[in-house]
């Protein structure tokens, strides 16, 4: 019989509601920690493969070079990939012109100090980022 009284006087005074929020907001809460914690170790693994692409960025420039004779009409362009100190060749590549972008984008990857371009004068060439 004293439950009935105290859950009436909740009732009344609305203590009820406001406790169903309360409850509703931990749960929200709980939901809201547990996607930040996925968020955090989602991160953590980015960041990982990250530095092994780093690393793997840092050993092909190290030990490799490359020089690129762009043509962007009629003739193909030619990308050479060269061991570094050596000048011993390790692969050739044939770019058709409509291809050009995609021989920026491989230039690009070894960056602005291991690149050797030769290409028309006043031609845009890649956008290097380190």
């Amino acid at each position: 019989m004293i439950e009935k009284i105290k859950a009436w006087i909740k009732l009344k005074l609305g203590v009820t509601s406001i406790e169903n929020r309360l409850i509703n907001q931990k749960t929200r809460i709980e939901t809201l920690e547990n996607h930040l914690r996925n968020l955090i170790n989602i991160v953590a693994e980015v960041n990982d493969t990250n530095q092994t692409i780093l690393s793997h960025v840092r050993f092909l420039n190290k030990e490799f070079c490359v020089a690129a004779d762009v043509n962007f009409k009629y003739e193909p362009s030619v990308l050479i990939i060269m061991k570094r100190g050596k000048e011993e060749i390790v692969k050739t590549y044939t770019f058709h012109p409509d291809e050009i972008m995609q021989l920026y984008q491989i230039l690009e990857g070894f960056g602005r100090e291991n690149t050797r371009i030769d290409k028309p004068r006043m031609s845009a060439g890649p956008r290097f980022k380190y």
